[in-house]
């Protein structure tokens, strides 16, 4: 059956006089282009990190006692008793029977590091860093630019690449923002480009393989406990929880990425294609008999670049785990586990360049087949040709994508989940009031507009009414204990000494707290000016032990002075979420983001379509 777009081109092609209105032949028209970044767009490279981010650790502890898996899923598993983390924190020796008290401690590029083991975690988050093989890791360290890796640890935590506040206030579903629309959304397929390449692969499967390993000693040792003792062994296996949770991490990224692009680029499709079948009906009624078509080419491009992120993510959006042990078996060409991990590599590589092959030799065959029946069944001219291709494309996909039409419902993240629990009584931080100038009423006026900036921000995040009666800013005037305005560094001193009270507020941040210096003030009262989104009200967020003596030591970048601004929408499902709920992005490496605006505030990563903007207007 035709679908609505495949009968609307159809009665057009029927048309018996068709003319352009465009001003281009379709075949000898330049076809059109975006502007594009230029090389001077281009970020700074950096490590790109453990290849499983540090965090998974955590969420694995969490989930092995507490039996809540990733994507709100219950593991039938026996759980991980509470007691077992007294064993998992302390060294073999102390606790242990042989030979597991005497294991030598954990490995480096010469050897064991020490004559007596470390606790069980210290073991595994060595693996997990790459620290048992830093020799191998430092000499293929992957760098990225810094957008890309906060964006890598957004995906790999389940966390929306850019959340639908964030995306609503940019403006990117609107026509005039589809470059850098595009290229967010290119950038979270170019993450699982990376992911899959054979080097990522190959560490991230050594890293869960000696992690699995690792477990496997430990739950031997736990059973020894009881066995010599003459107890049965306890009935919980963490290796076989490990190997659930990485199972269901890895569904959880894969469907929430998904999610979230099927998502926007429905959205964009629709745009696109309204706004291309518009302008094609928009022809000028001659007679009767004859009318007019009119073809846009920019349209045409943009839905064709659509249509080709829809095939890559697709095909990219797919966690691998060749070669990993997991209880549903492991690949029969990558069982020799302990092969060189270059043999490994190249035999993953086969596999998954056999995969990618046949996914999309499938998929053009299938629009294939449909392009020939369309010629056989409704010939078209040929400057017809190319509009008709975009119905192929989309209709040949659809018909073997289901999740084209209906994108993966999202999860709730793992950290919003984590903040629902009863024993969370709030979360939060402490802010300072820097500014004195204001009226009553004025400051007044600025509360309101900081609460519904804050607020905003949680607009789309699933589960956030669960959480919301929690999140707390606990209120400090500086005038009232003697801080002069805008004096960040005596807000610290005062910040270092009330945070080793006992009467400190639970949940609450002792590492970083918030303030509003003069500038925020002035940010949020120009709120007008906002141009996308990035220019809104901001404050400011300052590390609590930085210190300028220890700059060499702590490795500060010229510039860092302990503190950097951003706008209001970020502040919980961002800052929080990433540096206080997860720790996956450092104080600095916000500070170094923030420093790429024109104005220096952080608002999340960036493109270079975006930074080419930010250039363009300081020139």
């Amino acid at each position: 059956m035709l679908r609505a777009a495949e009968i609307i081109i159809a009665i057009l092609v029927a048309i018996l006089t068709i003319r352009f209105f465009t001003g281009l032949i379709l075949n000898k028209a330049p076809q059109p282009a975006f502007r594009g970044a230029g090389p001077q767009d281009v970020e700074e490279r950096v490590p790109a990190g453990s290849a499983f981010e540090l965090p998974t650790m955590n969420g694995f502890i969490l989930a092995a006692m507490s039996g809540n898996m990733p994507g709100d899923l219950k593991t039938e598993l026996p759980l991980f008793p509470q007691e077992g983390m007294k064993y998992f924190s302390q060294k073999y020796a102390e606790w242990a029977p042989e030979p597991f008290s005497q294991l030598p401690g954990p490995q480096g590029p010469f050897g064991s590091l020490a004559n007596v083991s470390s606790p069980p975690v210290v073991r595994i988050m060595h693996i997990m860093s790459g620290l048992d093989d830093l020799l191998n890791l430092r000499m293929s360290e992957h760098t990225v630019e810094r957008s890309f890796k906060c964006v890598k640890s957004k995906i790999w935590l389940g966390i929306a690449p850019v959340s639908d506040a964030r995306w609503c206030a940019k403006g990117l579903d609107e026509e005039a923002n589809i470059e850098e629309a595009l290229a967010i959304l290119q950038q979270v397929v170019d993450v699982f480009d990376y992911l899959r390449k054979p080097e990522i692969q190959g560490q991230m499967r050594n890293v869960h393989n000696k992690i699995w390993a690792e477990i496997d000693i430990f739950q031997d040792a736990c059973n020894a406990v009881r066995t010599t003792k003459g107890e049965p062994a306890p009935d919980f296996s963490l290796t076989k929880l490990w190997q659930e949770y990485v199972k269901y991490h890895f569904l959880f990224m894969q469907q929430q990425a998904r999610g979230w692009m099927f998502k926007r680029l429905k959205i964009l499709h629709g745009v696109w294609k309204s706004r291309l079948l518009a302008t094609m009906q928009s022809g000028r009624q001659i007679s009767e008999t004859k009318t007019t078509i009119r073809i846009e080419h920019y349209a045409m491009m943009i839905l064709n670049k659509i249509l080709d992120l829809y095939r890559d993510a697709d095909l990219a959006i797919r966690l691998r785990t060749d070669g990993f042990v997991m209880s549903h078996g492991i690949h029969k060409r990558m069982t020799k586990l302990d092969a060189p991990q270059k043999e490994l590599n190249r035999i993953y590589s086969e596999i998954e360049n056999q995969r990618m092959s046949g996914m999309t030799a499938f998929l053009q065959a299938v629009i294939t087949e449909r392009v020939a029946a369309r010629h056989q069944r409704m010939p078209v001219p040929d400057f017809m040709e190319a509009p008709q291709m975009l119905v192929d494309r989309e209709f040949g996909h659809k018909s073997i994508q289901p999740e084209i039409e209906t994108p993966p419902p999202l999860k709730t993240e793992t950290w919003v989940r984590n903040l629902a629990e009863k024993q969370v009584e709030r979360f939060g931080f402490v802010i300072y009031r820097l500014t004195c100038k204001e009226s009553d009423e004025e400051w007044v006026e600025f509360l309101a507009k900081l609460e519904s900036g804050l607020s905003s921000g949680w607009d789309g995040v699933l589960g956030a009414e669960s959480i919301r009666g929690k999140e707390y800013l606990n209120w400090i005037d500086g005038k009232e204990i003697g801080i002069a305005e805008g004096d960040i560094a005596a807000a610290r001193k005062h910040f270092q000494t009330i945070t080793q009270s006992d009467s400190f507020l639970s949940g609450i941040s002792k590492h970083i707290f918030l303030a509003i210096t003069p500038s925020s003030i002035k940010a949020f009262s120009t709120q007008a000016a906002d141009r996308k989104g990035d220019y809104r009200g901001f404050l400011q967020v300052i590390e609590s032990d930085y210190d300028p003596s220890e700059s060499k030591q702590r490795g500060y970048k010229p510039g860092y002075d302990g503190s950097f601004k951003i706008i209001d929408q970020l502040v919980w499902t961002d800052l929080y979420a990433m540096n206080i709920a997860s720790g996956s992005q450092t104080f600095q490496e916000y500070w170094a983001l923030a420093a790429e605006h024109p104005g220096a505030v952080y608002v999340g990563p960036t493109t270079g379509v975006r930074r080419r903007d930010w250039r363009e207007m300081k020139e």
